[in-house]
């Protein structure tokens, strides 16, 4: 057992994490795109186990201290808050989202992803007719890697350096 956070330490052994990996893989959900979990990094989870709980593990404060000056600090500071119900399928719903339909077309996506195979995403009216996907989180991916690849930052993975790592 962890000698400063035992129960923390043996969640991290339930099963329920390597499901959740492996329903996310690529010959599961039919996209090709890996799934990486940052908070899960080995990195992160051994300084997180390092640190002690009180105060940095308590109501995020570890994440509120990094973000200082990074976030308006009525985000920083607001309270946790659960959702009610499915955020991401709600909000495709709306009107604002018909602008995912025309969202510009990264050049290098046409090298991973095939556009007429794509799901609807945005708001639709009810004369269209065409019926909306059930899985709006695995449908928002290509979508997400559209918006990265076009990242005016230009991060990119060495993926040579990380098999090394590894």
């Amino acid at each position: 057992p962890h000698p400063v956070v035992p129960v923390a330490h043996a969640s991290l052994l339930l099963p329920q994490w390597s499901q959740r990996f492996e329903l996310e893989s690529a010959g599961v959900t039919g996209y090709p795109l890996e799934v990486r979990y940052p908070f899960l990094d080995l990195r992160i989870v051994n300084y997180i186990l390092a640190l002690p709980p009180f105060p940095w593990c308590l109501q995020k404060t570890l994440l509120r201290e990094a973000m200082l000056g990074h976030l308006p600090e009525r985000i920083r500071l607001r309270r946790k808050t659960p959702f009610a119900g499915d955020l991401l399928a709600e909000k495709l719903r709306r009107r604002e989202a018909a602008w995912l339909e025309q969202a510009p077309w990264s050049p290098e996506m046409d090298r991973y992803v095939g556009r007429s195979a794509l799901p609807q995403l945005g708001f639709e009216s009810a004369s269209e007719g065409k019926e909306k996907s059930r899985r709006p989180w695995m449908d928002i991916r290509p979508l997400c890697l559209n918006f990265w690849l076009q990242s005016p930052r230009g991060v990119r993975y060495n993926l040579l350096a990380e098999v090394h790592n590894a």
